[in-house]
């Protein structure tokens, strides 16, 4: 006899504006083993598996964010450069 366990997680990353920057998805799956018929299933092991799921989520989605804000502060430096020179050309 077994018992069933099964988590699905997604995560959508989006800015202010709601542009979708990631989705990140997790499924878990576990079983669990009794020898008697109608037993519950074991709350330590359903417990652990949604902390689980949430714990990857969680890293999935930082690692996306992480990459969107390098992103960002490098396309906010190369604009800062462009109305530099941009500037510069004006002033001759």
């Amino acid at each position: 006899m077994s018992g069933q366990i099964r988590y699905n997680s997604t995560a959508t990353v989006t800015t202010a504006d709601g542009l979708v920057l990631a989705t990140v998805s997790v499924q878990k799956y576990n079983q669990d083993f009794s020898d008697q018929i109608g037993t519950p299933l074991n709350k330590q092991l359903v417990d652990s598996a949604a902390r689980e799921v949430i714990s990857v989520v969680e890293q999935r989605a930082a690692e996306k964010i992480q990459e969107a804000v390098e992103i960002e502060l490098k396309t906010r430096e190369q604009t800062k450069l462009a109305e530099s020179f941009a500037n510069d050309d004006k002033k001759i």
